[in-house]
C-alpha cells in the first residue's frame, strides 16, 4: 500500500502488481500494464527533455566554434594582410624604376598575384567579421558624385588595360548627400565594378547614379558572361561560384549584400542569359534635408 510514485518504482523494480489505497478509503489495484504505461510516458517525457537540453547544448557549442572560427579568422587574416601590403606596395615601386623586360615582367606577376591574394584576406577578414558580428559601419552623410568620380579613376585603367569601354554617369538629378558609410560603399562598387571587368571580354562597363523617389539607384552593368536565370537567387549565397575553376573565393557578393543591407538599402542582379551581360542595382536612402524637411 503506497503512493502511485512507490507503485511506479516498484513496477521498475520488478514487481508484479501492486496495491494503492486512496484518501477514501477504497482500494485500487494497479495491474502491470497500467503500471506499464505509466513508466513508458514517463521515460517519453524524460527522453524529450534530454533532448531539448542536448540541442540547446549542442547549439550553444556550435555558436561559440562559430566565434572561435570567426575571430580566428579575422586575427589570421589580419596578420596575412600586413606583409602582403609590403609585398604589393615595394613591388609597385619598383615598377616605377628603370627595368630590363624580363625584370618588369616578373614584378608585375609579384604585384598582381599580391593584390589577387590581398582581395582573397580582404574578403575571407570582412566575412570572419560579419560571421562574429563584428562589422561596423560609419553612418554619415557624404558626397555620392566625389564618391563615384574616385572610383571611376580607380578603375578605368583596368577596363582599358582589357580595351574595355569605361564610363560613370551621374544623372544632373541625383542628391549630391547620401546618409551611410562611403568606405563601405566604395568597397561594393569596387568589388562589382572588378568582377564585371573580370568577366567581361569585350564591350563595355558603366556605373549609372540615378534618383528614384526617396532613394538613389546605382547600376553597374556589364557586357560580359552574364548569370543563367536559374542560379539568380544563388548569386549571393556564401561561397557561391557559377564554376569551381573561377577565380575568387565566392564570398564577394554576400559581402556586399550585407554591407548594402548595413547601409539601410538593398542589392539586385539582373541578367538576361549567359552572355548577354549583368546589372547589378543598389538601391540606397537619400540622406535626410536639412532643417527636418522631406
Amino acid at each position: 500500500v503506497g503512493s502511485l510514485e512507490v507503485a511506479v518504482e516498484s513496477m521498475r523494480l520488478g514487481a508484479a502488481d501492486y496495491v494503492i489505497k486512496e484518501s477514501g478509503g477504497n482500494y485500487l489495484e494497479l495491474l502491470p500494464g497500467t503500471l506499464k504505461r505509466v513508466l513508458e510516458k514517463q521515460a517519453l517525457i524524460r527522453d524529450k527533455e534530454q533532448a531539448q537540453a542536448d540541442m540547446v547544448r549542442a547549439t550553444e557549442d556550435a555558436e561559440s566554434a562559430t566565434r572561435a572560427k570567426s575571430t580566428f579568422l579575422a586575427h589570421m587574416s589580419h596578420e596575412i594582410r600586413t606583409p602582403m601590403n609590403a609585398v604589393s606596395g615595394m613591388s609597385h615601386l619598383a615598377l616605377q624604376t628603370e627595368l630590363t623586360e624580363k625584370q618588369e615582367n616578373d614584378l608585375t606577376k609579384i604585384y598582381s598575384s599580391s593584390n589577387s591574394l590581398l582581395r582573397i584576406i580582404n574578403d575571407i577578414l570582412d566575412f570572419s567579421k560579419i560571421e562574429a558580428g563584428r562589422m561596423e559601419l560609419e553612418i554619415i552623410d557624404f558626397n555620392l558624385r566625389t564618391c563615384l568620380e574616385e572610383i571611376g579613376d580607380m578603375l578605368a585603367e583596368s577596363a582599358h588595360k582589357k580595351d574595355l569601354e569605361f564610363s560613370i554617369l551621374i544623372h544632373h538629378d541625383v542628391p549630391s548627400g547620401l546618409s551611410g558609410d562611403p568606405g563601405r560603399l566604395k568597397q561594393v562598387l569596387i568589388n562589382l565594378a572588378n568582377n564585371a571587368i573580370k568577366f567581361t571580354e569585350k564591350g563595355n562597363i558603366k556605373i549609372e547614379a540615378a534618383p528614384k523617389k526617396s532613394l538613389v539607384e546605382i547600376r553597374v552593368t556589364d557586357t560580359g558572361r552574364g548569370v543563367d536565370p536559374n542560379e539568380i537567387d544563388k548569386v549571393f549565397d556564401k561561397f557561391y561560384k557559377r564554376h569551381a575553376a573561377l577565380p575568387g573565393t565566392g564570398l564577394g557578393l554576400s559581402i556586399c549584400r550585407e554591407i548594402t543591407e548595413r547601409n539601410k538599402g538593398e542589392i539586385e542582379v539582373k541578367s538576361k542569359g549567359l552572355n548577354k551581360g549583368t546589372i547589378v542595382i543598389i538601391r540606397l536612402p537619400k540622406a535626410p534635408e536639412k532643417g527636418g524637411k522631406k
